[in-house]
């Protein structure tokens, strides 16, 4: 059983990650549960997925302070108070939202500091300690784990609807794109667990560059020398030992860095 306790005060240091403009929006979240240990009953549901839509909204007094919202979850109208950004859903159900993170009369935000700290700030109705790690921003993806002292987490991947990017938000200059590349594609996209996709990239001149796939955590997962030539260059890729999720393919050479998703189903 949950006891009631004050949450306190815990943020992350995120390296040079610090709020230069205004990170309210709507966002396409990928939210896969990485572990759920409370111990009351909604145990065992590590490897859930959400997959919808969040909203931050910033608060009147503080802009550094946002409400987070999942909208519409299945078998839910409207948008609902939810600091897991989608991460309970798998477990919980969708008729716990009285016992969500966040819920009035409590207050729970997400807090952008201005000395370069994401986490988590305010009192929730168990008391649970959340803070946040493993930080990457890749163009219009914002990427983290949460984690709360009650053994729960889940790993979330943020794509922002507007198209900013997460760097500009933050006061980061984004790296040049790889000049050479005219266009690229992948298929198919989203593809099963275990298939292969094609990545086709149009260059106007031939180039060496290094292949990336990289998953909502930051890692690494692929990586491979390409030694492309002018025209078009098809490149298989297998996704075998690769679990269902959002990944980010990654093209860089010495003058710049193409990225594009790709989702394994």
């Amino acid at each position: 059983m949950k006891n009631f306790t004050l949450f306190i005060l815990c943020l992350l240091t995120a390296g040079m990650v610090s709020a230069q403009g205004d990170i309210s929006g709507i966002c396409d979240a990928v939210t896969t549960t990485t572990s759920q240990d409370a111990g009351i009953g909604w145990d065992d549901c590590a490897g859930g997925m959400y997959i919808g839509t969040v909203e931050f909204e910033a608060t009147i007094d503080d802009p550094n302070l946002y409400n987070v919202y999942t909208i519409e979850p299945t078998g839910v109208a409207g948008k609902l108070n939810d600091m897991s950004f989608g991460g309970f859903y798998p477990c919980y159900g969708t008729d716990s939202q009285g016992g969500m993170p966040n819920s009035a009369p409590v207050f729970l935000f997400f807090q952008v500091g201005e000395a370069g700290v994401l986490g988590y700030t305010g009192v929730s109705q168990w008391g649970e300690v959340f803070s946040v790690s493993d930080i990457t921003m890749v163009e219009d993806s914002l990427n983290f784990q949460w984690t709360n002292d009650y053994g729960e987490g889940a790993m979330v991947m943020l794509v922002r609807q507007d198209g900013q990017y997460w760097e500009q938000l933050f006061g980061i200059t984004s790296i040049a794109e790889v000049s050479q590349i005219e266009s690229l594609s992948i298929n198919p996209n989203p593809i099963n667990s275990g298939d292969n996709f094609i990545v086709s990239i149009d260059l106007y001149e031939s180039i060496d560059m290094n292949l990336q796939l990289i998953d909502i955590t930051g890692k690494t997962v692929h990586n491979q020398l390409v030694k492309a030539t002018e025209g078009n260059n098809e490149i298989s890729v297998n996704s075998q030992s690769l679990n269902s999720g959002m990944y980010f393919v990654k093209l860089s050479s010495e003058n710049g860095v193409t990225t594009k998703k790709i989702v394994i189903q």
